[in-house]
Order: structure tokens, then sequence, then C-alpha cells
């Protein structure tokens, strides 16, 4: 499941999308996946979903930092750059 969600993160992936565009396209990933976009929804029938929009996050998050628990992804994929993240993804896939 989890290289599945990386594939389709590098797949939607666009390097020039602001943090909301970036977002949203993270709760793409979620609803193609079988996890809650909407947080709402998610507390209201958690039995529902596997997880959460945050749930996809983190699994990116650790793929291109190492780590459950960084400042906005958003701004490190940006300070580090389009390539270095993309490897960085590509070893959890492999």
């Amino acid at each position: 499941m989890v290289s599945d969600i990386l594939k389709t993160y590098l797949s939607k992936y666009d390097h020039n999308d602001d943090n909301s565009a970036w977002f949203n396209k993270l709760k793409e990933i979620a609803d193609e996946h079988g996890f809650a976009s909407d947080m709402k929804a998610y507390k209201a029938n958690p039995e529902s979903f596997k997880g959460n929009v945050s749930d996809i996050a983190e699994v990116v998050r650790i793929a291109v930092t190492g780590r459950a628990n960084t400042p906005d992804l958003w701004t490190i994929v940006h300070i580090m750059g389009e390539e270095q993240m993309k490897e960085r993804i590509q070893k959890y896939i492999k």
C-alpha cells in the first residue's frame, strides 16, 4: 500500500504547485486509496476509511525525510528540490 501511495504521489506531483494545490492533491490521493480527505467525514465514520489525509501526508513525509515529525512538508520539499525528493521516494518504492 505504501508504494502505491508514493507512486500516485509522484504521478500527481508538480513542483510549481503552491501549498494549497499540493495539499488538494494529497486529498485526491487519500480518496483514491480509500482514506478520508475530509476530517469531518473521518471523525463521523472512521471505520469506513483506511485512515485520513494526514496518514497520506505521513507516508510522504517519512519517505522524503525519514522522520514522522517535521516542519511543513511542502516547504521541506521545495527547499530540498524536486530531484532529491523524487530520489528519496523512489528508494521506498523499490
